[in-house]
């Protein structure tokens, strides 16, 4: 991979990725964490989603698309349906590890914080690569579209 490729890749890998060091002996700084999660996946998430159903609706859902096979448009619909599920579920994930921390200072000192939670991590990276194939699906019935 080109120099200047592994440097994006590197920095996009590391705004999205498992943060390698969670503050795990200060729970403000964990808090900080999850409510970044948390607004990453509401703002992001949402804006990109919002923009991709407008596309999906505008090429898949008229009369554009009518060349283009049925099982793709169908297909095209049904990962842009698990792309939301996905970013619903990171979202209210992270909410309520934020939440739950919060509850946790306000009681008093927290001593043990845990690990970082996994399933809202894992449904926030699959929306991310189901966003990108949802993005080539609808390429592709552009182009099928087209022929």
């Amino acid at each position: 991979m080109p120099v200047l490729l592994r440097k994006y890749y590197r920095r996009i890998y590391n705004r999205f990725a498992i943060p390698t060091n969670p503050v795990a002996d200060n729970a403000n700084g964990r808090l900080r964490q999850y409510k970044y999660r948390e607004s990453l996946a509401l703002k992001t998430g949402g804006a990109a989603s919002t923009f991709l159903g407008a596309l999906i609706i505008a090429v898949v859902a008229t009369d554009f698309s009518k060349h283009a096979p049925p099982w793709i448009r169908v297909l095209t619909f049904v990962v842009f349906i698990i792309v939301v599920l996905c970013i619903v579920i990171a979202w209210s994930g992270f909410h309520w590890a934020a939440e739950s921390l919060e509850r946790d200072l306000a009681a008093g000192p927290v001593d043990n914080l845990g690990g970082w939670p996994l399933r809202p991590e894992v449904a926030w990276t699959t929306s991310l690569y189901l966003f990108i194939l949802d993005s080539l699906l609808l390429v592709a019935v552009v182009v099928l579209a087209l022929i």
